[in-house]
């Protein structure tokens, strides 16, 4: 779960983001941990407040994630509570699409397992309005 510019093309691409908001990224490996981490796409790309967050297993039941973007910060959550704040005054902001994904990479697939699936039973996007 996370939130980049779309590039128009189909997929993302550095060029257009300006920061990428890593909401819950989690490798099925181990469904007690994922991370959260925010990047900065604009050269020099770079990341900051990355942390891998305890959790229950998450593969037993559905969880609520969240994260709170404003020009000061980005809070991440976890049912509820507080997980992760990192500064966001160090970024220039811009625009953001909501990506729930299931991404395989080569590392540790097992085949065996396969076809699986993610699954999402909502997603909600507040705007704070303007003042």
């Amino acid at each position: 779960f996370w939130m980049q510019k779309h590039d128009g093309s189909g997929g993302t691409s550095p060029l257009a983001a300006k920061q990428e908001l890593d909401v819950c990224e989690n490798d099925s490996v181990n469904p007690r941990v994922y991370t959260v981490n925010l990047h900065r796409w604009v050269p020099p790309h770079v990341q900051y407040g990355t942390k891998a967050v305890k959790a229950p297993d998450l593969s037993k039941e559905f969880h609520v994630f969240g994260c709170e973007f404003t020009p000061e910060a980005v809070r991440y959550f976890l049912d509820g509570a507080l997980v992760q704040t990192i500064d966001a005054t160090r970024l220039e902001h811009g625009d953001q699409n909501i990506w729930l994904t299931s991404i395989g990479n080569n590392k540790g697939i097992n085949d065996a397992k396969l076809p699986s699936a993610a699954e999402f039973d909502y997603v909600r996007f507040f705007e704070k309005p303007a003042k």
